[in-house]
């Protein structure tokens, strides 16, 4: 009996069986916790990414309720995460002088560890966004053709952009921050404001373009100006009609897409005056005809069927005054005729003054007739927010203190409207007739390509200035401009696609929201 029970005590058979089974329940924990806490940690960075994009998003919305600012951060993370990433709840929301605090309960489901009735692990999320305000320069570029007229649209691009201006201004010290421009476009734009000087424009006639559309003595070229002196001055015509209202030609190519500032030295940095001829009495093909056709001795062309002719002879505009009434010159928006036919009204350079603003933004009108050429209005975004000539109110591109940033908006593709069928192939515009070449196609729809492409190359010469762009297409069902306008934003979020009338404003109040530097601080 001892020596077996000797032999039992010393037999070690199944003992690395009993050690593992006493052992299995800890190795199994230690790998289940592992696992479940990697899964935990990979979860609460998915929800911790979310949280940040959630924040900064409503960083940029006009002010909320702690209670709406709890369901619009909810919904937003909810976009982001989808369905497969749950059990996590916007906990608690504070707001405070700018700032943003939010807090995210999560519960992670456990696999292995439910084994030691763990079913879940636990986690928070605490983030913190900072508004705080910085020096803006923004040059709203807003479309003012004939059909922003229809549908209430121009109206609610008035009410839209004022409703920027309050909120850009709606902080204290503002005035000191906040500077504003107003770029009204058809398809020209009016410069002839505050601060304009005539060194900038081409007042001998002598850029590549200028008078192109007139006749004179061989070797010699009409000036503009001269045309318009010329039909003040003229008989019968009150010194009360001030002649040219301010609108500009497009610069001869490379200088229309360019920030060159104008020198006297290169007639193609300079400006010409928009004069946009009286074209013939005989058809119907044309729609500015607000003179009689009369030639150089005075006598019409009766029984001259030579439309370019009649249209090109200067002649005439020292011969005789306009027509009055109807038929004449009108100048008052929104069907206009004689020379400075669908001019808009000015520019206003960049400005802190709120009040200025806000009474240029309520004076915009729709224009029209000309068509739509988003490329010039864009260009003089540019030139209004340069610190160089022709306007020098905007600071430094590398001024670290300031965010410099443009707003475009257009109701239309690019277009060159009317008058196809005369000699002219289109009415006139920023770049004068189709029939001149400057857009290399007579075609119109061809013409309206060249433009887009003038617009992409222009959208990627701003943003390599470091200016924030926002676009709007407006009530526009277009995906061929939809497209260009969200590749042209600095962001894509920043595209906004057809908006209704009543969804505008809240447009505008968002991108003044985002127009402050947005700072997660944890």
């Amino acid at each position: 009996m001892f020596g077996k029970t000797n032999r039992f005590l010393r037999d070690q058979r199944g003992g690395v069986a009993l050690i593992f089974a006493l052992s299995i329940v800890p190795m199994v924990m230690f790998v289940g916790s592992a696992i479940d806490f990697s899964m935990t940690q990979m979860t609460r960075s998915r929800v911790a990414h979310a949280l940040d994009s959630a924040m900064l998003a409503a960083a940029t919305r006009p002010p909320m309720t702690n209670a709406d600012l709890q369901a619009f951060i909810t919904a937003q993370m909810a976009a982001i995460l989808g369905t497969k990433t749950t059990g996590w709840s916007v906990d608690a929301v504070a707001q405070n002088d700018g700032t943003i605090d939010v807090t995210v309960k999560g519960a992670q489901p456990t696999t292995l560890m439910k084994i030691a009735n763990f079913d879940s692990m636990n986690y928070n999320i605490s983030a913190e966004v900072i508004r705080t305000d910085r020096k803006v320069e923004l040059a709203l570029v807003l479309d003012n053709t004939g059909s922003m007229n229809g549908g209430g649209k121009i109206g609610a691009l008035r009410d839209a952009a004022n409703a920027l201006v309050d909120v850009m201004y709606s902080g204290e010290g503002a005035a000191d921050n906040v500077r504003i421009a107003l770029v009204p476009f058809v398809t020209s734009v009016n410069i002839r404001t505050g601060g304009f000087s005539i060194d900038w424009m081409d007042t001998n006639g002598d850029a590549t373009w200028h008078g192109i559309n007139f006749e004179d003595n061989p070797g010699d070229k009409v000036n503009h100006f001269h045309l318009f002196q010329q039909m003040k001055d003229g008989p019968g015509v009150s010194g009360s009609w001030d002649g040219w209202k301010g609108c500009v030609e497009a610069r001869a190519e490379p200088y229309d897409l360019l920030d060159t500032p104008p020198d006297s030295g290169n007639p193609d940095t300079l400006w010409v005056p928009y004069f946009w001829p009286d074209e013939p009495d005989i058809t119907n093909n044309y729609n500015n005809d607000y003179m009689e056709d009369v030639n150089a001795d005075g006598d019409d062309y009766s029984g001259s069927g030579n439309e370019a002719e009649r249209q090109s002879d200067e002649a005439k505009y020292g011969i005789q005054p306009p027509r009055s009434g109807n038929s004449g010159i009108d100048e008052t928006p929104s069907s206009t005729s004689g020379p400075n036919k669908s001019c808009a009204t000015p520019i206003t350079p960049l400005t802190n003054n709120q009040a200025l603003m806000k009474d240029q933004i309520d004076d915009m009108r729709g224009w029209n007739a000309s068509g739509t050429n988003i490329a010039l209005g864009m260009s003089w975004g540019w030139r209004v927010l340069s610190p160089t000539e022709p306007f020098t109110e905007g600071v430094s591109y590398d001024d670290p203190e300031t965010l410099k940033a443009m707003v475009v908006l257009t109701d239309g593709e690019n277009v060159v409207w009317g008058g196809w069928d005369g000699h002219n192939k289109s009415d006139y515009t920023g770049y004068g007739y189709l029939s001149n070449g400057r857009l290399e196609s007579t075609d119109r729809f061809e013409a309206a390509d060249f433009v887009n492409d003038k617009v992409e190359l222009l959208c990627e010469r701003i943003k390599d200035e470091g200016i924030r762009v926002y676009t709007i297409t407006f009530k526009l069902n277009s995906s061929k401009l939809q497209n260009l306008f969200r590749e042209c934003a600095t962001e894509s979020h920043l595209h906004f696609n057809s908006p209704s009338n009543s969804d505008l404003e809240q447009v505008f109040k968002e991108i003044a929201y985002d127009l402050s530097t947005l700072r997660l601080s944890r």
